[in-house]
């Protein structure tokens, strides 16, 4: 699937939610998409912080640099990054097959999502063949 639908699916998906986590943000295309085109602050998460400088070029050339927030850090580790704040959705686009142990880091997530928060994962499927 395409970045640019998957992008228009989560936006839909997600178009109520106000505090949207991005993890596995990479160079930010998902964040910078969701700040313009929804208008609010959008964090992203990434274990390497070598896409930050992208995204915020992107951003500032978008005209949305204030609503881009991109923080390196470890998914299994999410919760330490985040400690005051509670998210009403977090995105993991092609991330979850990344992670060394991805039940812990859903876990995790646990910890700063929202009661009634979502988790939306789009990712790949693996079998023996």
């Amino acid at each position: 699937m395409r970045a640019s639908k998957i992008h228009q699916t989560v936006l839909q998906k997600l178009r109520t939610r106000d505090r949207i986590l991005d993890l596995g943000c990479g160079d930010g295309g998902l964040v910078n998409f969701l700040a313009k085109k929804a208008s609010k602050k959008i964090v992203g998460l990434d274990i390497r912080s070598s896409g930050f400088k992208k995204a915020f070029k992107k951003a500032g050339e978008s005209g949305s640099l204030g609503l881009v927030k991109c923080v390196k850090g470890d998914a299994h580790r999410a919760a330490q990054y985040f400690p005051d704040e509670k998210f009403d959705a977090v995105t993991m686009i092609y991330t979850l097959h990344h992670l060394e142990q991805p039940l812990s880091a859903l876990r995790e997530l646990r910890k700063i999502l929202q009661p009634n928060g979502e988790v939306l994962v789009v990712d790949l499927v693996f079998n023996k063949d």
